[in-house]
């Protein structure tokens, strides 16, 4: 008979579920809607989640007893009192043991690399997060799109509008990208755009996605998205730089991780390597590597440690 170990990757539009047997040697994915509560309420992250496990029961044929271990990297864990909502929300879809519960970014680092190691994602939002060889965490960033997320594709979206309604006003001078704006929301004229903006939901997917004209200006060394890539990878490697102090990492080798389309971005992505360099000083013990393997992947990698070693870190 055969035993499996499973991992979860929960974020804000979609599950990927990974099912493996024990030793890795066969990987099956099954995919669902976000259960990040925080996004789409406990209700439909409940409902998404069960569905996942469903699939995995009926395609593969197996029950939960035959699963020995369970890794949860849900987006949203951001307390204590998150980590018991969604703790609950578990056990209500038939997992009643053997698992463990953290926030998606701790998966996505273990997709990539092992610890010490700091990941930094910059998505439509941005959080960094570090572990050391004791296995202590800090995480930085990821509290919320409006007043946290900092070099996040909702951020740098944010900032390409601000700009766009500052022109619109008689108060900053016009930029190519603003006609692109333009037409992205389809509208004829400026004049139009704060108030056609004013009246529209804040749609976080919607705005994070201008962050990809911002990108092509960038490319084209347009200045004024140069200008905002620039402090987005200023933002971003801030971020991790205060986990790698925090950590006391000085002196250690370690990987630096990089994931989500913002931060994979070679504008942002070259800016960030010199800022963090400059503020730590030296390169010699730090890699930067992307993740090329899905997030999900890392929460295998997780319950393979715990199986074996007894804890992970």
């Amino acid at each position: 008979m055969v035993d499996y170990i499973l991992a979860v990757d929960g974020g804000g539009s979609k599950t990927a579920f990974c099912i493996a047997d024990v030793e890795k040697k066969n990987k099956v994915y099954f995919y669902t809607g976000s259960t990040s509560f925080k996004s789409v309420g406990i209700k439909e992250a409940q409902k998404n989640l069960e569905l996942g496990l469903g699939k995995i029961q009926r395609n593969m044929d197996i029950t939960f007893d035959k699963i020995k271990y369970s890794v949860f990297g849900l987006s949203g864990i951001d307390c204590d009192k998150d980590y018991e909502i969604l703790a609950r929300v578990i056990m209500k879809a038939g997992v009643k043991e053997n698992f463990y519960l953290c926030n998606d970014s701790e998966l996505a680092l273990y997709a990539a690399s092992d610890i010490p190691g700091i990941i930094v994602i910059a998505g439509t939002g941005s959080i960094v997060l570090g572990i050391n060889s004791e296995g202590k965490k800090i995480r930085i960033g990821g509290w919320s799109y409006d007043f946290s997320d900092l070099g996040s594709g909702f951020w740098i979206g944010k900032e390409i509008l601000k700009y766009t309604v500052l022109y619109c006003d008689g108060c900053y001078s016009y930029h190519p990208i603003f006609s692109r704006i333009l037409s992205y929301y389809n509208i004829d004229k400026f004049k139009a755009l704060p108030v056609f903006l004013t009246g529209r939901k804040n749609n976080y997917p919607e705005i994070a996605s201008l962050a990809r004209l911002v990108i092509e200006g960038g490319k084209r060394e347009e200045s004024l998205p140069l200008k905002i890539l620039d402090e987005a990878a200023y933002y971003l490697a801030q971020y991790t730089y205060s986990v790698y102090k925090g950590l006391s990492l000085n002196n250690t080798d370690i990987n630096i991780v990089m994931s989500g389309g913002v931060m994979k971005n070679q504008v942002v992505m070259e800016r960030f390597k010199i800022k963090l360099t400059d503020k730590i000083g030296s390169q010699d013990k730090i890699s930067f590597i992307t993740v090329d393997k899905e997030p999900v992947d890392g929460g295998i990698v997780m319950a393979q440690k715990i199986l074996h070693n007894g804890m992970i870190h």
